[in-house]
């Protein structure tokens, strides 16, 4: 009696934890597939990364929980609980990340683009926001990655995919900064038009969440030279997934 008590509340704590993440997973899909260069003044999407960090955080809970905690015992079903404690905790990372630099951004860009050594002061800042969260990304564990079962293996193997891609930085030194002594009189060194779309072409192929640390000269061809002002940005298109 006491048996069946134990496993049906244990089932239903880990159908909430899946409810949970399936959230979570969701409402970052929907910021990927909305987001574009032209929202950054709007708070919408740093409202929703926060619901999905809260939706995987409370996914984790539950998978962590107390009634749950003797089926990770098991050899086969405890791998697959750890593989969710991991995944969800590392969905969550990102979202708070994400939420926190595209906030920061937002912050940065509220009084508009300065010229001159404020302009190179501004993309110095930048380039900060970028290095603290790739550091945070870089230190995301995703679990386990073998014996998982079909939807979690998959899910696993894309997760580690897009991390990894998320962290590729061509072109760029590790901190994204340059010393305005190498840029000319003005602090901020003028772009080239291939800068300029290779500049504009890799925000657009990565959401504020995956801002990668870059070159102040590209910096420059995208909030300035190139792209106009944010809202501007060519086309407007959708940013690229998480």
């Amino acid at each position: 009696m006491a048996v069946a008590a134990w496993m049906s509340l244990a089932g239903g704590t880990l159908v909430g934890a899946a409810v949970s993440a399936r959230a979570g997973l969701a409402t970052l899909e929907e910021v990927r597939a909305g987001t574009t260069i032209s929202t950054f003044d709007s708070t919408q999407e740093v409202t929703r990364l926060r619901d999905a960090e809260a939706h995987l955080d409370t996914a984790r809970a539950r998978v962590r929980s107390l009634v749950v905690s003797p089926l990770r015992a098991l050899p086969v079903v405890g791998r697959q609980l750890r593989s969710v404690d991991h995944l969800t905790h590392a969905g969550a990372v990102v979202s708070g990340t994400a939420a926190d630099a595209l906030g920061q951004v937002r912050a940065l860009l509220e009084g508009g683009l300065p010229s001159g050594p404020e302009r190179a002061r501004l993309l110095d800042e930048l380039g900060k926001v970028a290095a603290v969260a790739e550091d945070r990304l870089r230190a995301v564990d995703l679990g386990p990655d073998e014996a998982l079962m079909g939807p979690l293996a998959d899910g696993r193997a894309r997760a580690g995919a897009e991390l990894a891609e998320a962290l590729e930085r061509p072109g760029a030194d590790r901190t994204g900064r340059r010393r305005a002594a190498d840029l000319g009189e003005e602090g901020v060194r003028p772009c080239d038009q291939t800068g300029g779309e290779a500049a504009v072409a890799g925000v657009e192929a990565a959401p504020p969440e995956r801002l990668r640390p870059f070159r102040r000269c590209e910096a420059e061809c995208l909030l300035g030279e190139a792209g106009g002002d944010l809202g501007r940005a060519p086309g407007g298109r959708p940013l690229g997934g998480l």
